[in-house]
């Protein structure tokens, strides 16, 4: 019986077998693009001593990566069984759509189900390489693989995390400073990393972080100052997070990263602290490689999509408009500068504003008036009371 071997190939795919020990040079035709397929374990740990697991689920992806630069992904997650997410950076704009074959209500019961194709499902337009939409899982596989040319092009140090949510949360942008190494190569991939955090007081609406929405409602309103709040009292120095490429493996003198992961200890989700437990463990391991020439483009529609289009916003003392919305049914992804967007987006600024709370002096001027009639109402009665119970010879003389 001939033993397994771990680089044989299937149907064209290099398939890689984790052994102990270093992983050999793999021999395959240079290419202008790279298939992979691989396997992400999320692990998140209670923070006590006993750093049991609370939470942990298994995913699966499908990533393509071009020299230069671009890249296209589909990611599985046990953590979303009904469906799956594609997403796409073409050079210029990132897409990225939530396909889902059910529909459920807010109680989590299904009341319908459908193909792909007959679905409406909801999507993104950004600018840019930076997957701001999406599972941390995503940006995850998108940092260890896909992120070559944003790191390369954009200020590293100011990277929002890729654990957190920087749509909506101003410590994804403004807590931690990032640094970069990163693998020489044809293809671009960052061989370490680490995030530190520091203190980020100086976030103010002037400076709002791209990719950042602004709140409509007071809740959102609420959330976001929270966080805001929190930047001050940031201790810098602590470790948010730490990213480590185990092993790779060498695709025509490329160094391609096999097994990854990334660390996020207990000040990256905002609790300062010097304790190195981990908060989340996110584990990395490439299974297929695959090399191409074929270009990338925007994700593959199926079915029809309901977008935020995030190219489009614009903020003033009076708006706030972080994206406009509309819906694809022609399976056709809409230029920027097409004239129904143009259109709905003039009419979207001139409707949108921002949530902005009473201020301070505004919202206590009633509970001064109101403490002021109080205080004068209770010493007329009182006046009038003492009066009446004065009998008249007790009158004083005026």
């Amino acid at each position: 019986m001939k033993p397994l071997n771990p680089f044989a190939r299937r149907n064209g795919w290099l398939r890689i077998g984790l052994l102990c020990g270093a992983i050999p040079a793999v021999p395959l035709a240079e290419a202008q693009t790279l298939h992979l397929q691989g396997t992400v374990e999320y692990t998140s740990f209670k923070n006590d001593d006993s750093g049991s697991i609370s939470f942990q689920h298994h995913d699966h992806f499908r990533i393509t990566i071009h020299t230069a630069g671009q890249w296209q992904m589909r990611y599985d997650t046990t953590g979303f069984k009904d469906g799956y997410f594609e997403s796409a950076f073409d050079g210029t704009e990132s897409t990225r759509v939530m396909y889902t074959s059910r529909h459920r209500d807010e109680d989590g019961k299904e009341i319908a189900a459908f193909s792909f194709e007959k679905g409406n499902h909801p999507a993104t337009v950004s600018k840019g390489p930076y997957l701001f939409d999406g599972w941390p899982g995503e940006r995850f596989v998108w940092f260890a693989l896909g992120a070559g040319s944003y790191l390369k092009s954009a200020d590293a140090s100011q990277m929002p995390a890729i654990w957190a949510a920087p749509r909506h949360d101003p410590v994804a942008h403004a807590g931690f400073s990032n640094t970069v190494k990163m693998a020489t190569g044809q293809f671009s991939f960052p061989a370490a990393a680490e995030s530190i955090t520091r203190r980020a007081s100086t976030l103010t609406p002037a400076q709002e972080p791209s990719g950042l929405v602004v709140p409509h409602t007071e809740g959102a309103f609420q959330m976001q100052k929270e966080r805001r709040d929190l930047l001050k009292r940031f201790e810098p120095g602590h470790v948010a997070a730490r990213y480590t490429v185990m092993t790779s493996s060498s695709v025509n003198g490329q160094m391609v990263p096999t097994t990854f992961r990334l660390e996020v200890l207990w000040p990256g989700r905002g609790l300062m602290t010097d304790s190195p437990r981990i908060a989340e463990r996110f584990s990395g391991v490439v299974t297929n490689i695959k090399s191409g020439a074929e270009p990338l483009a925007k994700v593959e529609i199926v079915g029809q999509l309901t977008v935020n289009d995030y190219r489009f916003n614009y903020q003033d003392d009076k708006t706030a408009v972080d994206a406009i919305r509309y819906r694809i049914t022609d399976g056709k992804w809409k230029a920027a500068d097409d004239p129904e967007l143009l259109s709905r987006f003039a009419a979207t600024k001139k409707a949108v504003a921002p949530f902005k709370p009473a201020s301070s002096s505004a919202r206590n001027v009633p509970v001064y008036l109101l403490l002021f009639f109080c205080i004068s109402s209770a010493v007329a009665l009182g006046l009038l009371i003492w009066r009446h119970r004065i009998s008249p010879g007790e009158r004083p003389v005026s």
